[in-house]
């Protein structure tokens, strides 16, 4: 029987770099923030992304590096990640366990994040002295004070993050900057809206402790780059939606999940739609098409036909509440143990076999690709 808490309380400040979700949904942006009894499973590119921020922090200091010593830090810093993994993403560390880390994160992939790195270290690097003899002369603790992967907090406001990096230039003006492991625009050339808002608000925690000072915003993508200044009105708007934000989402406050959550084409990708009841509702009564799209085809509920297992992995049949039967197969048996026939099951973030699944059901889907194991289903999330 699959069952979900009922009530949910923002415990800690606002996080800016997932505050846009408040846009969409209050629920989504708590089940992502705060600790509850279903997982919200973290992807391979979130993962990724961190190791390369790591690096970035642990070599800036130094200056120059060559591609030689960034891909040892690198793989260094995925692999010593990998023990983190157990519980956020199960599926994803037991595949780098099982096969290593080229083989999810390929040639291609390293060379670019190495890339990214190096052109990093190369435009900021210099600017690690300016940076320490500020924060000399100003005397101040780590807390709140410009550097790399330093902690950032403004009570009144109720916000507070880590600033990739931030540093004073010889015109006495901060830069605030954010790295960001893929593409940073939209379709139409313009920075990403939750980008924007994150990047504006790291912005608003620096201006907070360094009012005279100038501040330009920075956004660096794995080849991309975006910048202007924090001016007046932007910093206004911000200010607005978070006070806005506050009233409506006061800390320690208890809602009910029904009341916070809700539905609309946003939730078919959400990543917290796994601890979500109202979309549990949704697709364990089998809507596929609706008016705004809210399920993904990525997920499915029913009942288990058939189980068969070959080496480590089980290939189930199961039911759909759509009266359809449908394959997944590359079931970790270690991470499932309690599939059964009979059961019932919530699949959420799998991935098809070919293309035509896209389309159209019946379809058949997997979890983990022996063959290729690098485009598995690493958030995939199978509860009953």
């Amino acid at each position: 029987m699959i069952t979900f808490q009922t009530k949910i309380s923002r415990t800690k400040p606002f996080s800016p770099s997932k505050l846009s979700l408040l846009n969409q949904c209050k629920l989504s942006y708590l089940l992502q923030t705060e600790k509850t009894c279903h997982k919200v499973s973290a992807g391979p590119n979130s993962f990724f992304g961190t190791a390369i921020h790591k690096t970035i922090e642990q070599l800036l200091p130094k200056g120059d590096s060559s591609s030689a010593e960034i891909r040892t830090l690198l793989s260094q810093n995925l692999l010593n990640s990998i023990s983190k993994l157990s519980e956020t993403s199960p599926i994803l560390h037991w595949a780098i366990t099982k096969n290593g880390i080229n083989k999810i994160y390929d040639h291609v992939r390293m060379i670019s994040a190495i890339q990214q790195i190096k052109r990093t270290i190369n435009k900021y690097s210099h600017h690690t002295i300016s940076e320490a003899k500020f924060s000399r002369e100003k005397n101040e603790a780590r807390k709140n004070q410009l550097g790399s992967e330093r902690a950032f907090e403004v009570e009144r406001y109720d916000l507070a993050g880590y600033i990739d990096y931030s540093f004073i230039d010889l015109d006495d003006v901060i830069h605030v900057i954010d790295f960001k492991s893929g593409k940073i625009f939209d379709d139409d050339g313009s920075l990403k809206v939750e980008y924007h808002s994150q990047i504006g608000l790291y912005g608003l925690l620096v201006k907070e402790h360094y009012p005279d000072k100038e501040i330009i915003l920075e956004v660096i993508g794995a080849g991309d780059y975006w910048s202007d200044n924090l001016d007046l009105a932007f910093r206004n708007k911000l200010i607005n939606a978070i006070e806005i934000t506050i009233r409506d989402m006061p800390l320690g406050v208890e809602f009910s999940l029904e009341s916070l959550g809700q539905l609309g084409s946003h939730c078919s990708s959400c990543r917290a739609r796994s601890a979500c009841p109202k979309y549990f509702e949704v697709l364990r009564c089998g809507v596929q098409k609706t008016e705004n799209q809210i399920l993904s085809n990525e997920d499915l509920y029913g009942e288990v036909q058939d189980i068969s297992k070959s080496n480590e992995l089980i290939e189930i049949r199961l039911k759909s509440s759509l009266n359809i039967v449908i394959s997944i197969t590359g079931i970790p048996e270690i991470l499932f143990k309690n599939i059964s026939i009979g059961s019932n099951l919530a699949c959420y973030n799998l991935r098809f076999y070919d293309h035509e699944a896209l389309c159209s059901f019946p379809a058949n889907f997997y979890i983990y690709r022996s063959d290729i194991p690098k485009i598995s289903a690493f958030e995939a999330i199978i509860s009953g």
